[in-house]
């Protein structure tokens, strides 16, 4: 029998070919490794006291590192967990394993010690009996963090132009530093901005769109850092250029760099090695095998890779504050911002940090407990009640945590009267192609790689694998994602193998996603922040229940969403044709969207900030 890991569907001369995905989801049925593998790391983290010894400059990086570090276990404990099954089913004789799946050939090596790594589709001698064989057929699972790089774009090659844009970007930092108003500094990220609007609409930050406008009108003058972007990039520079008020990210090393920066690097890197040097004897177990040393050499791994940049960041982070002279910094995802949190601490620059995505217990990008060398940001807003206690009970003090509402929806332009929300609907299914009498189902997809060709692909084939008549499906991609995705190639290889029509679907991310669930019939998700858009907006709302991590926020039980298993079920769903019960999604948005004016909010917290800013300090102690 031979596993395969790429998406097409077992076809019909290949009887013997199961793909990895049904063997991988029969685990995350039953098993919710998300939280499982988050135990076992914090777990690891307790005993090794990694969070008191891993510091750089006097903070704690191990919460900036326990989140990839998560991830990395997920993938191992997936795969652990389907080779168990594999050998209680008396499924594996040997192991043929391709070396390009550093997860899968972690558990191999830990199941199997005596086995050696061979080129790929060689045999590697296994020492357990079982009875047929097992193969890793390649699809690459390329980035332990989940990362896709973005495409790069060529740059000028002409000199006279690298300098004029230089010179443009100097002169905008000294108006900008020399501006009559308060500074406020706003970290933004061009390449997850969406459209926002109708079809012609502008892209704008979906956390920041509303606020930043509201700040220049309030007398603050914006300064808007944009993370990713170099102006060496000629997509980058147009960009850049339609903007005033904006730097971007790269000038952090053409401007407020030195030479003496990359040292910084090796110096953290020494004290890093030295705290995981320390805590490596700490074992590491998962389901039976022992992956302590392939765990410490990841970490070490992806320490060195973040520190390598964050490190030189740090000083110029305070050199572009020094220049700038703000009165805040405005950011979101905070726990991948550590050297503006410790340099604003440093500063005595109060930081506001602003909610981004769906909070819920157990989410590992927030810190679970607070030693002393944790940086956090002076004051976090939070959707709503719900989001607030979710953070109390981990790590923040009652004082950092204000309820603001979402900023996004101050943005949203919903129709006034049926009319208008009728002409929208048709607007948006004439964009999409959808034909007279066809059912819109909305599907919101993930960002990370692994989960896309994993807990995603499986929900995929349980809940769409099958006829849907009159259906048109609409996948509506995660901003950050920088391809088509996988999802047209997976329906359509089930259909053709299953011998049914496949549906029509359009891939699609730059659309308003409010008017998009508006016109939908239906929306399905699994693990997306657009189960909790769909019942902001109220579009009935199905739940694939295909994974025990599925309902983060208790969607069914306060009666947000209908659980589907089956394209039977989906089917049923949506041939009932149910609204959200109006009680029932008020309660939801009462404890997880506090309304109103939540711009107003945000824009208030940051003033009360900076009439009452924070007192320079060193990197550690507790914000």
């Amino acid at each position: 029998m031979v596993l395969d890991a790429t998406w097409t569907p077992a076809s019909g001369d290949r009887p013997d070919l199961i793909p990895a995905r049904r063997i991988l989801g029969r685990v995350v049925e039953r098993v919710d490794v998300f939280d499982g593998a988050l135990d076992t790391v914090d777990r690891w983290a307790a005993a090794s006291r990694i969070a008191d010894t891993l510091l750089v400059d006097g903070t704690t990086y191990w919460y900036r590192l326990r989140e990839p570090m998560w991830r990395w276990l997920h993938q191992r404990m997936l795969w652990r967990l389907a080779i168990a099954d594999l050998e209680r089913l008396g499924h594996i004789e040997d192991v043929r394993l391709d070396t390009d799946e550093p997860a899968l050939a972690d558990v191999v090596r830990a199941r199997w010690p005596a086995a050696t790594m061979i080129e790929p589709m060689t045999e590697v001698a296994a020492t357990a009996p079982t009875t047929s064989l097992m193969r890793r057929a390649v699809r690459r699972f390329r980035r332990v963090l989940g990362h896709t790089p973005r495409s790069a774009t060529a740059g000028p090659s002409d000199q006279t132009e690298r300098e004029r844009r230089e010179r443009i970007l100097a002169e905008r930092v000294e108006t900008l530093a020399a501006s009559s108003g308060p500074r406020i500094v706003l970290l933004t990220n061009p390449g997850t901005h969406q459209q926002i609007g109708a079809r012609d609409g502008a892209r704008q930050d979906p956390l920041f769109g509303s606020i930043i406008p509201a700040l220049a009108d309030r007398g603050f003058q914006p300064v808007l850092l944009a993370t990713g972007l170099d102006q060496r990039r000629d997509d980058d520079w147009a960009i850049a250029a339609d903007d005033d008020r904006l730097l971007p990210q790269f000038m952090l090393r053409s401007r407020w760099a030195t030479p003496e920066d990359d040292g910084r690097a090796a110096i953290a890197l020494d004290h890093v090695d030295a705290a995981i040097d320390g805590a490596a004897a700490t074992p590491l177990m998962l389901d039976g095998l022992d992956l302590s040393s392939a765990f410490v050499a990841a970490l070490r791994a992806i320490a060195a890779q973040i520190l390598r940049t964050d490190a030189p960041t740090l000083p110029r982070v305070e050199r572009f504050l020094a220049e700038l002279r703000p009165k805040a910094i405005l950011l979101a995802q905070e726990g991948i911002r550590t050297p503006w949190l410790v340099a604003g601490r440093r500063a005595g620059i109060p930081v506001v940090a602003v909610q981004h995505g769906i909070l819920y217990a157990g989410h590992a990008g927030y810190p679970d407990r607070r030693p002393p060398s944790l940086c956090l940001p002076t004051t976090t807003c939070v959707y709503g009640p719900f989001e607030r206690d979710v953070l109390l009970d981990l790590a923040y003090e009652p004082a950092e945590v204000v309820v603001t509402g979402s900023p996004r929806l101050d943005l949203d332009a919903s129709p006034l009267d049926r009319d208008d929300a009728a002409a929208e609907r048709e607007a948006v299914r004439r964009e999409l192609g959808i034909a007279e009498g066809d059912r819109l189902l909305l599907v919101s997809t993930v960002n990370l790689p692994f989960l896309r060709q994993t807990h995603f692909a499986h929900m995929l084939e349980a809940v769409l694998g099958g006829p849907l008549p009159k259906v048109h499906v609409v996948f509506k991609q995660h901003p950050g994602e920088q391809d088509d995705g996988p999802y047209r190639e997976l329906l359509l290889g089930l259909a053709g193998a299953s011998g049914y029509h496949p549906p029509p679907m359009s891939v699609v991310k730059d659309i308003d996603l409010y008017r998009l669930l508006r016109a939908a019939d239906a929306h399905l998700g699994l693990l997306s922040t657009v189960l909790t858009e769909a019942v902001v907006v109220g579009t009935p709302n199905f739940i694939a229940m295909t994974d025990a991590h599925a309902d983060l926020l208790g969607y069914v039980a306060a009666g947000v969403a209908r659980p589907v298993r089956t394209p039977s079920e989906l089917m049923a769903a949506l041939d009932a044709g149910q609204p959200l019960d109006p009680a029932a999604r008020q309660a939801f948005l009462d404890r997880h969207f506090l309304a109103g004016d939540a711009t107003e909010r945000v824009l208030q917290t940051v003033v009360g900030r900076v009439a009452q800013p924070t007192a320079a300090g060193p990197a550690s102690g507790s914000a």
